[in-house]
This record gives structure tokens, C-alpha cells and sequence, in this order.
């Protein structure tokens, strides 16, 4: 299990957090536009 957070934390750069989090976000904002636009 250490072993493995090891890895994920060397693999998650600061650029990668950024891309992943910004994915997410758009992802969540679409699906509220979606909700929205569903009323």
C-alpha cells in the first residue's frame, strides 16, 4: 500500500493535479449545464 501512494504521489507532478482538477471541473460544469438545461 506504501509502495503504491509512493508511486502515485511521484507520478501526480503539480501539472498533472492541475490537468486532472480542471478536468473535473469542466466535466462537472457540463453536467450542470446539462441539468439545467434538462428543466
Amino acid at each position: 500500500m506504501k509502495i503504491l501512494l509512493v508511486h502515485i504521489k511521484r507520478e501526480f507532478t503539480k501539472e498533472n493535479l492541475i490537468a486532472a482538477m480542471s478536468c473535473l471541473v469542466l466535466s462537472l460544469s457540463i453536467f450542470f449545464i446539462m441539468k439545467v438545461m434538462g428543466r
